[in-house]
């Protein structure tokens, strides 16, 4: 990471676009794998619009895969986990553009599976499903193993959003088992905090603390620190959902994972973070501190300018509604 980044700064400074794309797509992917969205976004905003400036979105590529998308497609991803949901979906909509025209399977599939890590984090549960159906079936038609297992782990990821959680963890599992062939920790992580989520939505907490805790392995083994983020919140909801005699020591867990998420700018996550503790407070009784949370929570979510039919903007206003 350290030299691609020098590289792709005196590339800049030389003005050589080429170069620049080509180096941005490796730090793109390297900051995306340890949860840096704000990294990906300012490296994509140097690359992006010189790339269209010259026409080349279409004609360069690197290692059989074109170059704009693949940007785009990272760009577009981090995006949604700033929370920046407008923009994030243009620029995916750019790349795919481009490469419907080349009509290049894999291409089209890695943006779609981009696409859908926006989706999830802005609550789509239609939009999340649909993007990943799209790239399981560009990928498998490529015949490049190599990320269609997290494709399935994002079509459950989807389904859980529309409340199918049977459906959710039969999409994940069949995600895990085909990604048990390929060592990739990013995918690995995500997985298991997927498989935890919905494990907890079906009244499995015991096994859905395992899941959470491979993640946590995962996650700070590698460096992926929102993934760190997210679990922590997880530890804390299934650690004072099981006994409310620990919701203060679940309390702090929670309030662990969003200070992670908070220093890396990722609106969402923190969001759920707080979603989450109120939720917690609202089942201990203690309406004070739930309605605090769960009001910070909406107003992030209506603040980000998530879809009315957003998971997560409903869940928050139905617990509201509850105390109200």
């Amino acid at each position: 990471m350290e030299y691609s980044e020098k590289c792709f700064n005196a590339a800049e400074r030389i003005g050589s676009v080429e170069l620049m794309a080509q180096i941005a797509r490796y730090v793109c992917l390297m900051h995306c794998m340890t949860g840096n969205a704000l990294k990906v976004v300012d490296i994509s905003r140097r690359t992006l619009p010189l790339l269209e400036e010259r026409h080349r979105e279409k004609d360069l590529y690197d290692s059989g895969g074109n170059v704009y998308s693949a940007i785009s497609g990272y760009c577009g991803m981090s995006l949604g986990f700033l929370g920046e949901f407008a923009e994030g979906k243009i620029v995916l909509g750019n790349g795919l553009q481009t490469v419907w025209k080349t009509d290049n399977r894999l291409d089209i599939g890695w943006v779609e599976i981009n696409h859908t890590a926006l989706s999830f984090w802005e609550g789509d549960g239609d939009s999340t499903v649909d993007h990943a159906r799209k790239a399981i079936k560009c990928i498998e038609e490529a015949g490049f193993e190599f990320i269609v297992g997290f494709a399935w782990m994002m079509l459950g990821a989807g389904y859980y959003l529309q409340g199918e959680y049977e459906i959710a963890r039969e999409h994940v599992d069949k995600g895990f088992r085909i990604q048990e062939k390929i060592d990739l920790p990013f995918q690995k992580a995500w997985g298991s905090w997927f498989l935890a989520t919905i494990l907890c939505a079906v009244g499995d907490p015991m096994r859905a603390r395992e899941c959470a805790e491979k993640s946590l392995t995962l996650a700070q083994e590698h460096k992926i620190k929102n993934v760190e983020g997210i679990v922590w919140m997880l530890f804390g909801s299934i650690k004072g959902k099981k006994n409310p005699a620990y919701i203060d020591e679940a309390q702090h867990q929670i309030r662990k994972g969003i200070t992670i998420v908070e220093e890396l700018s990722q609106r969402p996550l923190a969001a759920l973070g707080y979603l989450l503790s109120g939720e917690l407070f609202s089942d201990a009784g203690r309406k004070k501190e739930a309605l605090e949370n769960l009001k910070k929570a909406e107003a992030m979510y209506l603040e980000m300018k998530v879809t009315p039919k957003s998971y997560w903007l409903k869940r928050t206003q139905e617990a509201l509604a509850k105390l109200e």
